[in-house]
């Protein structure tokens, strides 16, 4: 199951994108959570709209994977951070 928590831990880019490609896996073979996700319901809606290009923007431009990053949610004025290891 998906949760904030999970979306906002620090990871390296590769980090990060393996999580965003095993949750996809996991929703794709759990009903319930694929219906969310197709709904963008709860925070499948920050997954879908932020982590996604997110962890995208990350591989392509820190492919060294020599910084941490983490999604931010909420309405503050960044929507990330990242930190040099």
């Amino acid at each position: 199951m998906l949760t904030k928590e999970k979306i906002e831990k620090p990871r390296t880019p590769k980090e990060l994108r393996e999580f965003v490609n095993s949750h996809i896996q996991s929703a794709k073979s759990n009903k319930s959570e694929r219906h969310k996700a197709f709904l963008k319901k709860g925070i499948y809606k920050e997954f879908i709209d932020e982590l996604i290009p997110f962890s995208i923007f990350c591989n392509l431009y820190y492919p060294l994977n020599d910084v941490e990053i983490s999604l931010i949610i909420g309405s503050q004025s960044y929507d990330a951070t990242v930190k040099k290891k």
